[in-house]
């Protein structure tokens, strides 16, 4: 039961990684004309995203914004949801 939980926590973490790749560099692609997608920067990514969502009038690029950082919580919650799962399964 729990090993069927955490094999679909598994695939939904890594679906949700394939769509940031996309997604960023849909981003990429709209805001700095970049069609590699190489702008990226680790540190400082999220506050970085929310101040060119702030700068920018375009409604399209606010809302993959928005949904990617959505989706960079969601990733966070989700791992430590997984680690919780699996340290909570070593104890018992």
């Amino acid at each position: 039961m729990i090993g069927n939980f955490l094999m679909i926590l598994l695939i939904l973490m890594l679906l949700i990684k394939i769509h940031h790749y996309f997604l960023y560099r849909r981003i990429n692609q709209i805001y700095f004309n970049d069609s590699n997608g190489d702008t990226e920067s680790k540190n400082g990514l999220v506050s970085i995203l929310n101040e060119i969502s702030n700068s920018t009038s375009d409604l399209l690029l606010k809302k993959y914004i928005k949904i990617f950082v959505f989706e960079v919580y969601l990733f966070r919650f989700l791992i430590l949801l997984f680690f919780v799962i699996v340290i909570y399964n070593l104890f018992l």
